[in-house]
């Protein structure tokens, strides 16, 4: 196979080290032919930062020459969405999606480039390459197809990103300066997307009772203006006496590090704390972990998918929408005081950060470049191959329409076997909701391989009252012999058609719930009404499916933070018997 890796020119971001290590591992495999092609970025400031990288990792792939004819798959890793396909027969594009959503900025340029009015229209050759789910769900808001989108994570290198013995552990910390602290690393971005704000106001408070505890904040201010941020969310959100008290105990690290320096802040500290807003992939946790250190990050959104409870503590967060740029973006909201909380737990309670630091860094052993690689080429083998070949952690089919002959839809009637389904509903009143299950339940009586139940639910308010002839007589006599579960009677499935949502697993093997979104986004009135903060906490703590009828819907529930891996689309019908020419 011929690939060619397109990528940034050795910049100390994270396309540019998943370009440089992704393309080692590629030259490692004797079955490829490599080549790379640098994509220079006239439109930004960035420049080139080869200082990242120690002399054994600048020269390949850099310096290999370019193919003269064409190459089998390019292999695009730039922070600039560029879709063109160029020579190759396919394209992958590796992208993360940081605000929930592609930029309209970077969207629209796109398409015009290509002279297409949405993303339905990409040409086949295209397939999009993503770390983690929170950016799978951000392509699936800007209208990439589910079936073009396959999740392979980040890595990291473990000859450089490892724990240090404690005798060299301690001497590293001896020459810092560090052995009489409890050190908190940072490091990225250091602007309000990577939650500095939060962080700040949650380490002034934390030295009023952990005096000795020190913040070390490593920036890039050849990338970033870390440093001017760092400075302006001081002067936002700390009084005179907070910024007083901090300055001390708090190291900013604005210059670029090789890789072995980077390293060695991780393994010198102490935890590692992140409590961001928006990230695409946040590959600083994972190189921290593998480390061997303790984490801090925000509860959701990108790394979910790689931090457990054994190494990580959660910041409690509120998942949120925001229109930034005439956009909305989706973000999370982690709260200060809780991470307050933590941090204090960490310093307290040196048992846990011993056991965290082992864990952390056996879980990192599963996300090395290698592992990239090998998904990486499994997924373009299988693509190449056949459109229908599995592939490596590809997104099921779930977000499109189900059909009753698909696994997707909430009750199977493929066989002659009994299945069991409870339904918990309105009946009775002119409501969509009710008109919709009693259709739904007129159709079910007529299929003997359903054992049905139903259980009437409470309308939303008193005034809400049932009443007679929304059908024929014949259709409310059967409706009515419909039998009641017991309580706690368990079924294959429970489908639940009534409102406010009540997304709590049942006593069932599944649960269902039937929704709609007018507004395109679920409002406060249902989620008061739900008794959740968070529509989509709820939705990650439960195994619902929830099932909608359009893909406005849809997108409603995915805008509110719900999985698209469990939001379905099943289209409404009509009677053709009531409804004809």
């Amino acid at each position: 196979m011929r690939i060619r890796l397109e990528g940034g020119q050795l910049l100390p971001n994270s396309y540019g080290v998943a370009a440089q290590f992704i393309g080692l591992e590629l030259l490692e495999r004797p079955d490829l032919e490599v080549s790379y092609q640098a994509i220079p970025d006239p439109n930004s400031p960035w420049q080139s930062q080869t200082t990242a990288f120690p002399p054994q990792l600048t020269a390949p792939p850099h310096q290999l020459p370019a193919f003269s004819s064409s190459a089998d798959w390019i292999l695009r890793i730039h922070p600039s969405l560029n879709l063109q396909s160029k020579t190759s027969q396919k394209t992958a594009i590796f992208c993360s999606t940081p605000w929930g959503i592609l930029p309209n900025s970077m969207v629209n340029k796109t398409l015009i480039h290509l002279n297409i009015t949405n993303f339905s229209q990409l040409p086949e050759y295209l397939s999009w390459i993503v770390p983690c789910r929170w950016s799978r769900d951000g392509l699936l808001r800007s209208g990439i197809a589910p079936e073009k989108i396959t999740i392979i994570p980040w890595g990291v290198s473990p000859e450089w990103f490892k724990p240090m013995t404690s005798a060299a552990r301690q001497i590293l910390r001896q020459r810092l300066g560090w052995e009489d602290y409890f050190v908190f690393l940072s490091s990225g971005r250091l602007d309000d997307r990577a939650g500095l704000r939060p962080l700040l106001k949650a380490f002034a408070q934390l030295i009023e009772t952990h005096p000795h505890s020190r913040l070390v904040l490593k920036g890039c201010d050849a990338l970033y203006n870390s440093q001017t941020a760092l400075k302006k969310a001081s002067r936002d959100i700390l009084s005179d006496a907070e910024i007083a008290r901090i300055q001390p105990r708090i190291a900013y690290i604005g210059q670029n590090f090789l890789i072995e320096q980077m390293a060695q802040l991780y393994q010198a500290a102490d935890t590692y704390v992140s409590p961001y807003l928006a990230s695409g992939f946040n590959l600083s946790v994972l190189e921290a972990m593998a480390c061997g250190l303790p984490i801090i990050c925000t509860s959701g959104g990108a790394t979910v998918d790689f931090i457990r409870p054994e190494f990580a503590l959660s910041i409690q967060s509120q998942f949120s929408t925001r229109t930034i740029d005439d956009q909305v973006k989706f973000f999370l909201h982690p709260d200060w005081e809780h991470l307050v909380n933590i941090m204090q737990t960490v310093i307290d309670q040196p048992n846990f950060c011993q056991h965290a630091s082992q864990m952390a860094a056996q879980f990192a052993a599963n996300y090395t470049w290698k592992h990239t690689v090998d998904g990486l080429l499994t997924t373009l083998k299988s693509d190449s191959t056949s459109s229908s070949a599995p592939k490596l952690l590809r997104l099921p089919q779930f977000p499109g329409t189900a059909t009753p002959e698909s696994d997707e839809f909430p009750v199977a009637l493929k066989s002659a076997k009994i299945h069991s389904l409870i339904v918990e509903g309105w009946r009775s009143i002119p409501h969509s909701y009710a008109l919709i299950n009693c259709c739904q339940l007129l159709e079910l009586i007529h299929h003997p391989q359903v054992q049905l139940f139903h259980r009437d639910m409470p309308y939303v308010t008193d005034e809400w009252k049932g009443g007679q002839g929304l059908f024929s007589l014949d259709a409310e006599r059967f409706l009515d012999q419909i039998p009641q579960p017991e309580p706690n009677q368990m079924a294959e499935a429970t489908l639940r058609m009534y409102c406010p949502f009540n997304l709590a697993n049942s006593t069932s093997a599944k649960t269902v719930v039937f929704g709609c979104t007018e507004w395109g986004i679920i409002p406060q009135s249902i989620l008061r009404g739900m008794k959740v903060k968070s529509f989509r906490q709820a939705h990650l703590e439960s195994d619902t499916l929830i099932v909608t009828a359009s893909h406005w819907s849809r997108q409603g529930f995915l805008n509110s933070g719900a999985d698209p891996e469990r939001v379905v689309v099943v289209p409404l019908g009509i009677n053709p018997e009531i409804y004809h020419l």
